[in-house]
């Protein structure tokens, strides 16, 4: 039962001075600073390394480590070498890089089928940022350019089914265009 229903249940406050079925409390902390390059495949090793030696002292079975795209991509190498001994570690990208790659992905999908000229000549986006919102680079202007992109295109949507709409009456119905 989560914390917002025993709310809603009015029993939470009860349960929490009784101090029946309290949550335990989660420690968040940093490891130890390893001073090397981080995209060094020994440094990610040992990164990994510590990560499995910390779950193996809290008793975890697998252990979730959240990277950055370019520690993501040296630490797959070092995990696809030696998956014996990494084989509980879960690699995750960090959720601002998988939103960047997710732009990017959808400036490669829709950049050379006119978003980009649409983009220009809007002037949504200058000459000069086009190719950094495309690539998902520009984060801030890249995430407010798609919104719009999608605002304009929903409503290009609701507007072409009212002209469906109306067609329909016209053809079916025999109503004239000109009132």
């Amino acid at each position: 039962m989560t914390l917002s229903k025993l709310y809603q249940d009015g029993v939470a406050s009860t349960r929490l001075q009784n101090k029946q079925n309290v949550p335990s409390k989660s420690v968040v902390g940093y490891s130890q600073l390893i001073d090397a390059s981080p995209t060094e495949l020994s440094t990610v090793y040992t990164l990994l390394k510590r990560s499995t030696e910390m779950a193996t002292k809290l008793g975890l079975t697998d252990i979730v480590v959240v990277l950055d795209q370019a520690i993501y991509a040296k630490a797959l190498e070092v995990v696809w070498k030696k998956q014996q001994e990494f084989s509980s570690v879960v690699l995750r990208m960090g959720s601002f890089h998988i939103t960047c790659v997710f732009l990017s992905v959808i400036g490669k999908r829709f950049g050379d089928s006119g978003l980009g000229d649409l983009l220009l000549e809007s002037t949504l986006v200058g000459s000069g940022s086009l190719k950094g919102v495309l690539e998902g680079k520009h984060y801030n202007r890249a995430v407010r350019t798609h919104k719009v992109v999608t605002e304009i295109s929903s409503c290009s949507r609701v507007c072409l089914h009212q002209f469906n709409v109306l067609i329909y009456f016209v053809k079916n119905f025999n109503i004239p265009l000109s009132l």
